[in-house]
């Protein structure tokens, strides 16, 4: 379910731009703390509605599934954790909505971000698909290289949130609206994911 990291991309096109109403916070899904350790995300993700699903083994680390609805669509989230038992990354995947395109999720996720932390940059013109009735052209220019994505940076403490529309499996031709919220830490993770070992 992961995404690939693209925020050295955003940050090139953007340069140092990114409007954030203040550049030190530190957001995070549900305002879990950074950090935290599963049994206390569990704790916190089933206080505020969500479901726990499964735990999932991932290279030395367990990452955590839960699912629940966001702004009235339901969604998968799924909780990364580095080895020693830290939050440090929470990535959701919405489902398709039957009274909603991709893209009207798409929008109305980012306006809420827009909203709650300042502007995002934007590496998609929306305006491009939003005279479709349907997805079919947006996914049809998603096959062919076309990303459609948002990001916001937290310079100060190196906090990072990225929206985008996905295709989140590589045997589903399907494409989902996804949010992704990034701990400085989550670099590391990854690198030390990727890299079979452990820290």
């Amino acid at each position: 379910m992961r995404t690939s990291l693209w925020l050295t991309g955003v940050m090139a096109l953007a340069g140092t731009s990114i409007a954030v109403n203040n550049p030190a916070a530190k957001p995070s899904f549900a305002e879990l703390t950074w950090y935290s350790n599963r049994q206390v995300v569990k704790s916190q993700m089933l206080s505020k509605g969500y479901a726990f699903v499964r735990e999932v083994k991932d290279r030395g680390a367990i990452d955590v599934e839960y699912s629940g609805r966001i702004q009235g669509i339901n969604a998968t989230i799924l909780h990364s954790f580095n080895s020693k038992n830290q939050l440090v990354k929470s990535q959701i995947i919405f489902d398709k909505s039957a009274q909603s395109t991709l893209l009207n999720n798409f929008q109305n996720i980012k306006g809420s971000l827009d909203n709650k932390y300042g502007s995002s940059v934007d590496l998609t013109n929306i305006s491009e698909f939003t005279s479709k009735e349907y997805d079919f052209s947006v996914e049809s220019e998603l096959g062919r290289g076309k990303r459609v994505n948002a990001a916001w940076s937290f310079t100060t403490n190196r906090y990072f949130i990225g929206l985008s529309i996905i295709q989140p499996y590589l045997n589903n031709r399907e494409y989902f609206v996804s949010l992704a919220y990034e701990s400085p830490a989550w670099g590391a993770e990854l690198d030390r994911r990727n890299s079979g070992g452990d820290l």
